[in-house]
């Protein structure tokens, strides 16, 4: 028996000091390490942050660098600060709530997926433009901007690290009513000749596509395999039929009823 608890006590040391040697072997080297890393990342950020915070001072419109591992908001320009009322410290402290607290979560879900798609092609030189509602307040209405992101930074692996957006205001008196103009002159003229477009046949069709990339009869005809007297026939008829009086005319019809 005594023999017994003695192996047992034995077993045990032995399990005490190979645990502790892998803590001080192993896991305390790798605590080490990764803190070392962390912080490593953290001064890169600060330094790429002061860097760059006299560019981003000057650029029209709010900026704003996210960190892309916790989703917080690292740095936002004097302009987004007052905007919104808030310190960059502030900012920092709400982490994921900063989204929530300040943009139309619904609105959001048509551009969110470009955004991430971007970022997971890892392109750095490429950017994502979308429009955004955003308030300070839930008391307020929604204002819109017009937005730009990118990447900012990578880190050491190349991974994306860093993304930067830019949003400049939107005057919604003058954008969108020229833009709700355009869409009603655009809708008025597809419903005034839809029964001209009705009224062409497949290979008028075909050759008005062809005509709208301003090809000649002779490029027509290589390309439809026809002779180019017989592209020169459709081309007569298709201006007779749609009253087209220029390329513009051309085109905008093409454009209208989607053949280019």
């Amino acid at each position: 028996m005594l023999c017994n608890n003695i192996l047992y006590g034995k077993k045990i040391s032995f399990n005490l000091v190979f645990i502790i040697a892998v803590i001080v072997y192993f896991v305390i080297p790798f605590l080490v390490n990764m803190t070392h890393t962390d912080k490593a990342l953290i001064d890169s950020i600060e330094h790429k942050i002061t860097v760059s915070a006299p560019f981003l001072e000057a650029m029209p419109g709010v900026v704003i660098v996210h960190n892309l591992r916790t989703s917080a908001v690292v740095y936002m320009n004097t302009a987004g600060l007052r905007r919104l009322g808030v310190t960059l410290q502030e900012l920092i402290e709400m982490g994921n709530e900063y989204f929530s607290r300040y943009f139309n979560e619904i609105e959001a879900r048509e551009y969110a997926p470009e955004i991430m798609a971007m970022l997971a092609r890892n392109n750095d030189e490429e950017s994502v433009s979308f429009f955004q509602q955003v308030r300070a307040h839930a008391d307020e209405s929604w204002e819109w901007y017009a937005c730009s992101t990118r990447i900012f930074m990578q880190d050491a692996e190349g991974a994306p690290l860093l993304n930067i957006s830019v949003a400049i205001p939107v005057d919604p008196k003058h954008y969108f009513q020229t833009r709700l103009d355009r869409m009603v002159e655009e809708k008025e003229y597809s419903v005034k000749n839809a029964h001209l477009f009705a009224a062409l046949g497949n290979r008028e069709r075909q050759i008005l596509t062809l005509m709208a990339k301003d090809l000649t009869s002779k490029q027509i005809a290589d390309e439809l395999s026809i002779a180019e007297d017989t592209v020169k026939t459709h081309r007569r008829n298709i201006k007779r039929k749609l009253a087209i009086k220029n390329q513009y005319d051309l085109l905008r019809f093409a454009q209208t009823f989607d053949l280019v």
